[in-house]
């Protein structure tokens, strides 16, 4: 029973996470959600018959519908769901992310994983100039454009299960470096086994701060200080990140 509330949980997230990404790279709530449950049903008819997903639909709109609480796991066919148990194995993770040759947050060879270690190129710099040797938003020393911030507050919880020191490792990781994923930073910074969190962790640390993709390997070409004075000098209010990269 516990395995499988756990799994339950995952399956929330993994939808809800899939939705906030989906809303970022600019598509309309309307789109997401007509597109999941159309795609979902579509399958749910191949394995259950062209009845199934009129089941399906008519068990969950009565659950909206009652105006009470809805407690996803009593509607009206969920409980017909096998849990498979999640194997904590070096194997299994290898070969999964052997698998995923396409995934843009996770590393594909154990070449791209020595990469991400390899200290980062200093840019040229003459007087208050820097000079870039590969395309970017950034100018000049000073001038950069900062992305909007966009603070999911509901994730701020997770704060309290980890320590400033890897709060703002995984915040620097994130800044400096454009090759760590969410689930090397669960892995090598937090400690965490990425085959159970996939990197959902760091994912909610960061965003709890407003730090999104857009925000990833922003200030590789900045120092420390450089990089918290442009953000001190921001329209945004960036004080609590500061307060942490301050501890550094």
């Amino acid at each position: 029973m516990r395995e499988q509330h756990k799994q339950i949980e995952e399956l929330k997230f993994m939808t809800n996470l899939h939705y906030e990404k989906m809303r970022e790279r600019g598509f309309s709530p309307g789109e997401i959600t007509i597109i999941n449950i159309m795609c979902s049903l579509n399958h749910y008819a191949q394995e259950k018959g062209p009845a199934g997903p009129t089941v399906i639909l008519t068990s969950c709109l009565s659950a909206v519908m009652s105006g009470k609480e809805i407690d996803i796991t009593k509607i009206n066919g969920f409980k017909e769901a096998k849990f498979k148990h999640i194997k904590n194995s070096n194997k299994s993770s290898n070969q999964k992310n052997e698998n995923k040759t396409n995934a843009p947050s996770s590393y594909d060879s154990k070449a791209e994983l020595e990469s991400a270690n390899q200290p980062k190129k200093i840019p040229q710099k003459h007087g208050n100039i820097i000079y870039l040797n590969r395309s970017s938003n950034k100018s000049a020393k000073g001038c950069i454009e900062v992305p909007e911030q966009k603070i999911k507050k509901k994730y701020s919880g997770i704060l309290n299960h980890f320590s400033q020191e890897e709060v703002t490792e995984v915040i620097c990781a994130w800044l400096f470096s454009s090759d760590k994923s969410h689930r090397y930073i669960d892995d090598n910074i937090l400690k965490l086994n990425s085959n159970f969190t996939h990197g959902f962790k760091s994912w909610q640390i960061l965003h709890t701060f407003g730090l999104d993709r857009k925000f990833k390997g922003l200030f590789g070409e900045y120092s420390l200080l450089e990089t918290i004075d442009i953000l001190s000098n921001d329209k945004q209010n960036f004080r609590q990140i500061i307060s942490y990269l301050n501890t550094k």
